[in-house]
């Protein structure tokens, strides 16, 4: 299922501030609340990490050493994209787990998933860029 597909069936749910918030479905308004507000939270740190890239651009144009931000960068890009991922297949729950199907977008979406786990390992694991985000950035002891 595509993410355009799940802001559509998001978007359909009757929401807390809606018409239909106190029927026999408040669970599944409920739900939808937390969903939609997780989903602005992924978006809203998406916003901030891009920003956050564009000024250390900026920055390393005009001769500032960026350092070890590039671990914090790794770091939080892929920390990043496996709570979208995660999110992505708690909403689709069991049609999100197609391996081989006719419809392409779900198992790229399935695969990108299983990939979004390899990311926290490949190019030092999330650990050891912590590691380094400590000691070079934040200067904490060992």
């Amino acid at each position: 299922m595509a993410r355009a597909e799940i802001i559509a069936r998001l978007k359909a749910c009757p929401t807390s501030s809606g018409s239909n918030a106190a029927n026999e479905n408040s669970g599944v308004v409920m739900i939808c609340a937390a969903i939609e507000a997780e989903i602005a939270e992924l978006e809203m740190n998406d916003a901030l990490f891009g920003m956050t890239i564009q000024r250390i651009t900026d920055e390393v144009k005009t001769g500032v050493n960026a350092g070890a931000l590039s671990s914090f960068f790794k770091y939080y890009g892929t920390e990043q994209n496996v709570a979208r991922m995660e999110l992505l297949s708690a909403i689709t729950g069991t049609d999100g787990l197609l391996w081989e199907s006719e419809n392409k977008d779900a198992v790229t979406e399935v695969r990108t998933f299983c990939r979004s786990k390899g990311n926290t390992i490949e190019g030092g694991t999330s650990e050891v860029q912590l590691g380094i985000i400590s000691k070079r950035i934040l200067n904490l002891p060992s």
